[in-house]
């Protein structure tokens, strides 16, 4: 606390609970007040409703007539994830849309709390939670493409909301990046971010139940897709199924994905194609076991496979031909890193196979199991820095710096030792 400290970008830390803690943010306006930043067609709007926190803050939406939503212009892009909570009216139903490069939509049955069908080229999943007071659901659609409108619908089924009446309750409305509905934050003017934002100090707990203040480097995750692994656009798959939010990541939060090898009679992997510099690069990913636990992970530069084959169910490694280090970060997970110098090569690749017990590449699985995965990162530099999570594009973490401009008001006498330890 006697020092000051900086860095222009947000980063992430291991908190006291022992999960990865990234910014947070509601990149919404207004997020409550549904008559300022809000447009309507064919909507009436009244506030001051019971709300799923005991509050009053939740608002009825009623049609007027039909195809009648809700709407702000909202110029954003990326994996995004757009969630609200609601509660059914005189209508049973809601969608939600995402109109944009790619438009996407969802419809949530509001009166069971289970999802309906959805659409569109830039759906990712969906998701509905029973929250706070009894009727009330917290639900969510995750897109990834350029956004221009997102829109909340009364709907009367499944896929219809074409009638001319009808009403829901609405409250509490956020865009937060990443596949999952984060914490609420309310916003009114501008969007609002929270968790290790830029000049945010990072007090780590990894391996201590004391903090430490973590300090690196600039490093560049050369992944764009850090965790939207159902992206066919970014990543390709041979003979690999992928669920997405499939189990609980470091984060703590159910963000991970499951690797599910098929019955073919080939190489099981998930793998990006990458114009790769010359240079000493590390990759790393986050692994657990499911049912399966081997796995193969490399980067090529058109000469080498810098890799290591490994059992995520221990954190062991069978063989490497690279450096390689292993972290347990708790709850069966296990971050693997392989660290290389490399050829330069436009058509590199990383690469995670799922391997059979005998650490063979090509083999038959059952097509049932399989392991998890979370938070991959390539970056310039000889050991693997904090995890950088990336939503379509590229992301650099800035260097962080404490410093003191004079130090003699701590020691107060005119000699003393200033001991660093790094």
């Amino acid at each position: 606390g006697d020092f000051d400290f900086t860095r222009s970008t947000a980063a992430t830390r291991v908190n006291a609970d022992g999960n990865i803690e990234k910014e947070t943010q509601n990149l919404l306006l207004q997020s409550n007040s549904f008559s300022t930043s809000w447009g309507v067609s064919n909507i009436s709007r009244t506030n001051g409703q019971s709300g799923y926190d005991g509050s009053s803050d939740a608002w009825l939406i009623s049609k007027s007539a039909s195809f009648a939503y809700l709407y702000q212009n909202n110029a954003t892009s990326g994996l995004q994830t757009f969630s609200i909570y609601a509660k059914s009216g005189s209508s049973n139903w809601m969608r939600l849309t995402l109109l944009g490069s790619s438009d996407c939509h969802q419809f949530f049955d509001l009166q069971n709390g289970v999802v309906g069908t959805p659409s569109g080229g830039s759906f990712i999943t969906s998701s509905i939670e029973a929250v706070g007071a009894t009727g009330w659901y917290r639900c969510s659609v995750t897109h990834n493409q350029t956004l221009a409108q997102p829109r909340i619908y009364p709907a009367e089924s499944d896929g219809v909301y074409s009638g001319t009446s009808g009403s829901i309750y609405i409250q509490d409305s956020q865009i937060n990046q990443g596949l999952v509905a984060t914490d609420y934050i309310e916003t009114t003017t501008t969007a609002l971010y929270g968790g290790i934002t830029d000049n945010t100090p990072r007090l780590d707990y990894t391996d201590s139940s004391c903090p430490a203040l973590l300090l690196e480097p600039l490093r560049t995750n050369l992944v764009s897709q850090s965790e939207a692994f159902v992206d066919s656009s970014y990543w390709a798959t041979t003979a690999l199924d992928i669920v997405a939010n499939d189990t609980t990541s470091p984060e703590g939060v159910d963000n991970a994905s499951f690797l599910r090898p098929t019955t073919a009679n080939s190489g099981h992997q998930m793998y990006k194609t990458f114009s790769m510099s010359a240079g000493t690069n590390t990759l790393s990913v986050f692994l657990k076991a499911g049912n399966y636990s081997k796995f193969r992970l490399y980067f090529y530069d058109g000469t080498t496979a810098h890799e290591v084959y490994g059992d995520c169910s221990d954190g062991s490694i069978h063989s490497t031909n690279s450096t390689t280090s292993v972290e347990d970060y708790g709850n069966g997970w296990y971050r693997y890193s392989v660290t290389a110098t490399n050829n330069s090569y436009g058509a590199g690749n990383f690469t995670i196979r799922a391997v059979d017990d005998s650490y063979q590449d090509v083999w038959v699985a059952n097509g049932t199991d399989g392991f998890y995965i979370y938070g991959w990162q390539f970056e310039a530099g000889s050991y693997p820095t904090s995890y950088i999570p990336t939503y379509g594009s590229s992301v650099s973490r800035v260097r962080d710096e404490a410093y003191k401009t004079g130090v003699s008001s701590l020691i107060g006498q005119t000699e003393g030792t200033l001991f660093v330890d790094v």
